[in-house]
């Protein structure tokens, strides 16, 4: 009879020494890239993820992942949607212009581009986003980078684009750093927050869409803040703003009267000393119904009413600042998980609203596990093992 925590295995090869491989707890494979994008591709209704390499990781449904190929370009930079109108997403890369690769069956990708592009923006493009700018109920790219002014490419409907004749705002930056387009002012046209370094004026501010593609000043952040992110924290329906100011440093609550004039909320963070960084990500981390907050490297800030308890570091957890980290509740079981830039998955294991933890499944080490059973599996003519977390060595 076989124990758990012990098993006596006697195994013989050619070599005379047995190795094993880790299958079952490894959730991401060996490929090389960080993920840049998180979206369903194969519309199985679970997150996949799109690598800086081009790679297509395809979720199970259990955050195990296997590689499914390769678009053609790398990846740093994309816009995904449906740009087409067939149901299936599609993959705008800056490549540093413009790629088009349209999905056409399930996770093939067909680079169209030639297609799809009247003209493009001049310079080198750094910064991609999709909206619905026009109100047509398609999605739309504002296209940004150094020394290039925002610019809207309109979509047909069909996935071809065409240039706004016209500037769409009236600035000129060295190098984006970060924009996002939200409705912040609830006329249910998408907005441009944006920010650039170095900044020059109107660099580091919200624009205001007036329905064709054009947007005007309307609200500068103070110079020193370096990011920001869109998010109802007060469930108001109208867009506040989480923002950076890595030189002090200082994260800060921003509340939106509804009209888009902002006001920073000055109980809303424990310490205006403490971390913060350029590199940040809103989850519901606990099951709440509130917006908690990630900041790079380990740092998580847990929501309370009016506002964020003292940050805390999650333990295992570890990222840089200078690279993304984005979350999706990949194991579909009810919490926001995490992927740091690294592509280390670490899957959401709060049990108590008042306890956020997470654990590192990305891979699993083949030491302090006990056997639980043993026999040749694969039909290969030696020993496999089972151990006793339910994974598979071959």
């Amino acid at each position: 009879m076989l124990r758990a925590g012990l098993v006596l295995l006697l195994a013989s090869s050619a070599v005379g020494q047995a190795q094993f491989e880790v299958l079952g707890r490894r959730h991401l494979p060996d490929v090389p890239g960080y993920a840049i994008a998180i979206a369903d591709f194969d519309a199985d209704s679970d997150a996949d993820i799109l690598l800086r390499s081009g790679e297509i990781l395809r979720n199970d449904g259990h955050a195990r992942f296997t590689s499914i190929g390769s678009l053609p370009h790398e990846a740093e930079l994309v816009a995904v949607a449906d740009f087409d109108g067939d149901t299936d997403l599609d993959i705008v890369v800056a490549t540093p212009q413009l790629a088009f690769f349209e999905q056409t069956g399930s996770l093939t990708f067909q680079d169209t581009t030639s297609s799809r592009f009247a003209s493009m923006p001049g310079g080198f493009i750094d910064g991609i986003l999709v909206g619905d700018v026009d109100g047509d109920f398609d999605p739309d790219l504002v296209v940004e980078g150094r020394a290039l002014d925002p610019v809207v490419m309109f979509n047909d409907g069909n996935g071809s684009f065409s240039l706004l004749a016209a500037p769409t705002i009236d600035t000129t930056s060295l190098k984006t750093r970060t924009s996002s387009l939200a409705d912040v002012d609830g006329d249910g046209r998408p907005d441009l927050i944006r920010f650039a370094n170095p900044a020059a004026p109107g660099d580091r501010a919200v624009w205001l869409n007036d329905g064709s593609g054009r947007f005007s000043l309307h609200w500068q952040f103070p110079p020193s803040i370096t990011q920001a992110l869109p998010v109802d924290f007060d469930g108001d329906l109208d867009v506040d703003l989480i923002a950076a100011n890595v030189a002090t440093p200082h994260t800060s609550l921003w509340r939106n009267d509804g009209g888009a004039t902002f006001t920073e909320d000055l109980g809303a963070f424990p310490d205006p000393g403490t971390p913060t960084s350029n590199r940040m990500v809103v989850l519901d981390a606990n099951g709440d119904s509130r917006i908690d907050l990630f900041v790079a490297p380990n740092v998580m800030y847990r929501a309370r009413a009016g506002g964020f308890t003292d940050p805390f570091v999650l333990s295992g957890v570890e990222t840089t600042t200078n690279l993304p980290s984005r979350s999706a509740d990949f194991d579909q079981d009810g919490l926001p998980d995490l992927l740091l830039h690294s592509s280390a998955l670490h899957l959401n294991v709060t049990s108590d609203v008042s306890d956020i933890a997470f654990d590192d499944v990305s891979t699993r080490s083949t030491a302090l596990y006990g056997a639980v059973a043993a026999g040749d599996v694969d039909h290969d003519g030696d020993m496999d093992v089972l151990r006793s977390d339910g994974s598979l060595l071959i």
